[in-house]
């Protein structure tokens, strides 16, 4: 999707 929801944002910092 183009906005990405802050549990997406945590998502992908979490896998990083």
């Amino acid at each position: 999707p183009q906005t990405e929801t802050k549990a997406s944002v945590g998502f992908k910092a979490g896998v990083k």
